[in-house]
């Protein structure tokens, strides 16, 4: 199974990549590149929050995102843009919670 995970180099996302990796799921991350990675991973580098750099994911056909860098409405609906009917998963991860996200869905 291919994983992206959009950052990776946090807390909480450096716990995902490593149970992933013992899982043997093929982890790719997505990030800017400014903080070393622990694990030693394919990295996409590019702005979330910018469309086409976003967009950038579709290239490895990945089989789930998670994304640990989704912090409002406009990120969620930026994402269902890109990725609506083209992804198998799409998990929105943080340790920051909104309500807002209670209310949205993945439309297929």
């Amino acid at each position: 199974m291919k994983v992206v995970i959009l950052g990776g180099t946090g807390l909480l996302s450096s716990a995902i990549t490593e149970k992933c990796l013992e899982e043997g799921y093929n982890v790719i991350h997505f990030n800017r590149g400014k903080t070393k990675l622990k694990y030693d991973v394919e990295t996409i580098y590019g702005n979330r929050y910018e469309k086409n750099e976003l967009a950038k994911i579709l290239s490895v056909k990945p089989d789930v995102i998670i994304d640990m860098l989704c912090f409002n409405e406009e990120d969620a609906r930026l994402s269902i843009e890109i990725f609506k009917g083209k992804i198998s998963q799409y998990m929105i991860l943080s340790i920051l919670v909104d309500t807002f996200f209670a209310r949205i869905s993945m439309p297929k």
